[in-house]
């Protein structure tokens, strides 16, 4: 079932700065572990063609043999359901640029690879064929947010963030089986609100290390696969 995608990723950010506190631009790279929730059944389905039986009598018949490219390709649309993407974890990554306008607010660019899934399945075509489907799902974009920072110390905040995403999530199915290779990829996107809080702490002269934590809310509404929301730990 898919209805609901959550997202987790453990990573390290390591962002330039002078210290905590200081005003200024920061940079910083994120890496971690994406962990996938569905809970509804993807609607994805293959199209695989088949044997078409032209008529043999009558009016369609004639008309078939006065002219004959009318029914060419005698072929037909086998529908058959795609593999279902399950609940599964990916590497993530990313990168931030950031700027501490003052010692309580800041404001974040940055762009985050939420990993890829994947899935396969075997589908029977006939008492002697089988074809082999694969689908995959990643999703990755920009965000941009504000920070509410609290100082405890000259090294140490505290924070929340609240701001908007605007991802990209790539469905590519392909199948290959006896005479048949093939496949397709659609792309959707999605925006919406992007919330979250974190620490970090500021050690040596131009290194902070920061545990974040951001909710995307409903990321997954226009994609095919299934509704999900993102829970990103950075």
């Amino acid at each position: 079932m898919l209805a609901r995608w959550v997202l987790a990723v453990c990573a390290c950010a390591l962002a330039v700065e002078v210290s905590a506190a200081e005003r200024g631009f920061y940079f910083g790279v994120i890496g971690g572990r994406a962990d996938y929730e569905f809970n509804r059944t993807p609607p994805v389905v293959s199209e695989l063609p088949g044997p078409v039986v032209p008529p043999t009598s009558g009016f369609l018949s004639r008309l078939r043999d006065l002219l004959p490219g009318l029914f060419d390709p005698p072929r037909s649309v086998v529908v058959i359901p795609a593999p279902e993407v399950a609940d599964g974890h990916e590497t993530a990554w990313g990168a931030l640029v950031g700027y501490r306008i003052t010692d309580y607010v800041a404001a974040e660019l940055a762009y985050v690879d939420l990993g890829e899934l994947e899935a396969t399945s075997e589908v029977l075509l006939d008492e002697s064929a089988s074809a082999r489907q694969r689908v995959t799902l990643a999703t990755r974009g920009p965000t941009f947010s504000l920070l509410g920072i609290l100082p405890l110390t000259e090294a140490w905040d505290l924070y929340v963030r609240a701001g908007a995403y605007f991802l990209d999530s790539k469905n590519d199915l392909f199948i290959e089986g006896p005479n048949i290779m093939g496949g397709g990829s659609t792309t959707y996107g999605a925006d919406g609100l992007v919330w979250g809080a974190g620490t970090q702490l500021a050690f040596g002269k131009h290194w902070t290390a920061r545990l974040d934590f951001q909710r995307y809310e409903d990321a997954g509404r226009r994609v095919d696969p299934g509704r999900f929301d993102v829970d990103l730990f950075s």
